[in-house]
């Protein structure tokens, strides 16, 4: 088997597969599907080439490389429902609205977008949150989050995220479980999420 079999086998373990009727594609998280096949690609980019679509499948496949490679690290396991980082104060992969929470954090915070959660065995310990904002309003938003948390267990940590546009990326963990590094270094964030 390939090295990019057996990444992909992984993969579809780590997120699972679709239904016969989803296409039976890899549950990637948000932002990190594969492209479509090359006779879809075309419904949607009328003028696009195959130089085109070979790029776009480069561009999503480094990202995903980069995402596994960060999950393979800690060795997690993804929560698919994760809203916000308070599913990390608890003991279960439950989001606020399985737990009937009255506030999810997630509506005060501008940073919590293209939320994942992240899970060693069942326990959650890291939610990973990427948005278009800039290195500095994210880690404000971050701030605000862990003070809004109230819980000196959970930390953050800024960074480069997986997504294909390098967007600034912060990681809430549980400190007192593992010790956590964004996906790639804050110094790999592009212009003009920099300042």
């Amino acid at each position: 088997m390939s090295d990019q079999a057996k990444a992909r086998e992984e993969a579809a373990r780590i997120f699972g597969v679709g239904t016969i009727e989803e296409g039976g594609r890899i549950r990637w998280p948000y932002g990190m599907e594969d492209p479509l096949p090359w006779n879809r690609w075309t419904r949607h980019h009328k003028d696009g080439t195959r130089e085109q679509h070979e790029a776009e499948w480069a561009r999503q496949t480094a990202s995903q490389a980069v995402l596994m490679d960060w999950v393979g690290k800690y060795d997690l396991g993804y929560i698919r429902r994760a809203c916000c980082p308070k599913i990390i104060t608890r003991k279960t992969t439950r989001g606020c609205h399985l737990t009937g929470a009255r506030t999810c954090l997630r509506q005060d915070a501008d940073c919590l977008d293209h939320v994942t959660g992240w899970r060693i065995g069942r326990q959650p310990v890291a939610i990973a949150t990427d948005a278009y904002r800039t290195i500095k309003a994210m880690e404000a938003d971050a701030e605000k989050v862990i003070s809004m948390l109230g819980d000196d267990r959970i930390s953050f940590t800024v960074g480069n995220s997986w997504y294909p546009g390098g967007l600034p990326q912060v990681v809430f963990y549980r400190s007192d479980i593992i010790e956590m590094e964004p996906a790639r270094p804050v110094s790999e964030v592009p212009e003009p999420w920099r300042s």
